[in-house]
Parts: C-alpha cells; structure tokens; sequence
C-alpha cells in the first residue's frame, strides 16, 4: 500500500526518473555520434568520388598526351630519351594513384554501408541469379 510508507515509494519514483533522463542522455548522445559518423562517411564518400573524377578525367588523360606528345618528338629526334621515359613514368605514376582512388572510393563505399547497417545494394550480387 503505497500511501502508508510514500518515503519508500517516492525515491523508488525518483530513482525511475533519474533512470529515465539517464537512458534519454544516453540515446541523445548515441543519435548524435551516430549522425556524426554517417556525415563523416559521406564526406569521405564524396570527396573520393571527386578524386576519382579528377583523375579519370583530367589528369590522367592530361598525363596521356605529354607522354604521346613526347613518344612522337623522340621518334623524331627532337627530345631525349630521359624526356620520353619520365613522361610514361609520370602517366604511370598518375595512372597507379587513379588506381588507388577507385580502391579508396570502394572502401569509403563499404565504410558508408557499415555505418548505416544496411545494405545499399552499391556493389553488384557476388551471389548468381538462379534461372527460373
């Protein structure tokens, strides 16, 4: 019977509300580290995408016609060798980096699904269709 001993009760009540502001601290806190997280991984997922398109489309393509460029001079004499083999080690240099980019672009791709823990069917089924 409650109201014979309310002392007994009433810190029963306060300590549940203490719970209580306790446990919404805590999802607050969770709610905002989860936020932070999902925009650190589209930041990140953003800007290897970027990264990836520089170098697709300007810089390694740029890289390409200097060491054409430089393939047809030493052909016809007018640069030296090391011209022409520090241009292809630059197309190869900048080739191997655009590389790298598209691997860092897929993890920051997989780092994006980890954090939201789902699938975001951005990679295509490992597993074969079956044909019905």
């Amino acid at each position: 019977m409650p109201w014979v001993n309310p002392g007994k009760y009433s810190a029963a009540v306060r300590e549940a509300k203490e719970n209580l502001a306790a446990a919404e601290h805590a999802l607050d806190q969770t709610n905002a580290e989860s936020l932070g997280l999902l925009r650190n991984a589209l930041q990140t997922v953003h800007t290897a995408k970027h990264h990836v398109e520089l170098f697709k489309d300007k810089l390694v393509p740029q890289a390409r016609q200097a060491f054409e460029a430089n393939q047809f001079a030493y052909e016809t004499g007018t640069a030296s060798f090391l011209e022409w083999i520090t241009a292809q080690r630059n197309l190869r240099d900048l080739e191997a980096m655009g590389q790298q980019h598209v691997a860092d672009y897929y993890a920051a791709l997989a780092d994006l699904e980890a954090v939201v823990g789902a699938d975001l069917n951005i990679f295509p089924s490992s597993k074969a269709k079956e044909p019905k």
